[in-house]
């Protein structure tokens, strides 16, 4: 939101974003949602909360200053990378940012690249190596990032 900020107001020139878990949109039916939205750190429940607070009004949380994936226009931003957890629900609002930002740029195109953890949660900055395959009731850390498209 913020470099979308920064380039409608004309400035401070931004030269790279870096997105970490970041909540972009509020569609709760993205296959994240379905996948990873009860057993781990953030939950389903939780997002709704969340939004509930940050946005009360559900008519204005499709406005890009709430829900910048929603933005018109992505042209002119900076390259951005973004970095997600394979067993977060958020995990596939960042998924399209790529997509999105090619298919909505004009002239020039907005550049993203994705990581993510690979079998890890959001909680990701906790230091216990994952010793086994993640399960519902395992909490992964500290496993080997996956670069491309997410």
């Amino acid at each position: 939101m913020v470099a979308l900020l920064a380039r409608e107001r004309g400035g401070p020139r931004l030269r790279h974003q870096v997105l970490i878990y970041p909540v972009t949109d509020h569609d709760f039916e993205r296959a994240s949602y379905r996948e990873n939205g009860e057993g781990y750190f953030l939950t389903t429940g939780a997002m709704r909360w969340f939004w509930d607070h940050y946005v009360p009004e559900r008519g204005r949380r499709d406005d890009w200053s709430a829900a910048p994936l929603r933005a018109e226009k992505l042209a002119g931003l900076p390259p951005a990378t973004v970095i997600t957890a394979e067993y977060d629900p958020l995990r596939d609002e960042a998924r399209p940012t790529p997509r999105a930002c090619a298919r909505r740029a004009s002239r020039r195109r907005s550049r993203a690249t994705t990581a993510r953890s690979t079998a890890s949660c959001r909680c990701s900055t906790c230091s216990t190596p994952a010793a086994a395959p993640p399960t519902r009731s395992a909490s992964p850390c500290a496993t080997p990032w996956r670069s491309g498209g997410g």
